[in-house]
């Protein structure tokens, strides 16, 4: 059962060099089967970096956006298992809490518990990150005004949906989140919890999941969506998975205390 992790890269130099060291901090590459970049426009100066470091590089010779980057990503990897990663995603956490989150990750997909573990960290997810946000919409605790309180208790009683699909995803906020929507969350283990896909909506931030799977049922799915929304002029794979097809397959995805955190360097490029 081999583990892989791949880093889809453009234009990011700095932000790559980031990322990279965070791993080898890490201590990831010791027990990893592959380590492979995928270069968009094969810029020389990535490449340079990547070899440096140890990792295999592939690359293209023109920007293929999110979408096409992730798809070619997967199809360039050889592992069973991957671990999907931006430029922009470092790891924090030091070699034994990296090891043993990517063992219990690896074990809960491999033993069919769910289909995707989300990585991002719980405690430290960097930024931008919206979930805390939108969810203090709906409850904003108990330090907020009695304006804020009510605005919020209004938002719930005209839509419940929403209020419950926010309180569901405490999933990546708090280690108790089943605690905190029972109906929508289950504890596999201590800080570590299970929803699905009817809550969670798909993310192109850093998870575990089975390579096949993921060519042959996401980015196939993905490819054939008629969406409108681009970024940059390409499909982003975020926006074709916000769909009532993926809430209605009710994938299973976990989420325990994460290892990646987010932080770009300089300017993205659009």
């Amino acid at each position: 059962m081999t583990l892989g992790i791949g880093i889809l890269t453009w234009k990011a130099h700095q932000t790559l060099r980031q990322t990279i060291e965070s791993h080898i901090a890490s201590g990831i590459e010791t027990f990893l089967d592959e380590r492979l970049i995928f270069v968009q426009e094969g810029d020389s100066e990535s490449v340079k970096l990547a070899t440096s470091f140890g990792y295999r590089v592939e690359k293209s010779s023109k920007n293929l956006g999110i979408l096409g980057g992730f798809e070619a990503l997967g199809t360039a990897m050889h592992s069973e298992y991957i671990i999907l990663n931006e430029n922009d995603f470092s790891i924090v956490e030091n070699p034994e809490k990296t090891r043993e989150e990517l063992d219990i990750a690896r074990e809960i997909i491999t033993s069919g518990i769910a289909k995707i573990v989300m990585l991002r960290s719980r405690k430290t997810p960097g930024k931008p990150f919206a979930t805390p946000a939108k969810f203090r919409k709906y409850f904003p605790g108990n330090d907020a005004s009695a304006l804020t309180k009510f605005q919020a208790t209004m938002m719930r009683k005209l839509r419940p949906e929403n209020a419950r699909l926010m309180r569901a995803r405490t999933i990546r906020l708090e280690k108790n989140a089943h605690l905190i929507a029972p109906e929508e969350v289950k504890q596999i283990m201590p800080g570590w919890n299970l929803t699905t896909s009817r809550w969670q909506s798909w993310t192109n931030n850093p998870i575990m999941i089975e390579r096949k799977f993921f060519l042959d049922v996401i980015i196939a799915f993905a490819n054939r969506a008629d969406t409108r929304r681009r970024t940059n002029g390409f499909k982003n794979l975020e926006v074709e998975m916000n769909c009532n097809w993926w809430r209605e397959q009710e994938f299973p995805i976990a989420q325990g205390p994460g290892l990646f955190t987010h932080g770009r360097i300089g300017y993205r490029g659009y």
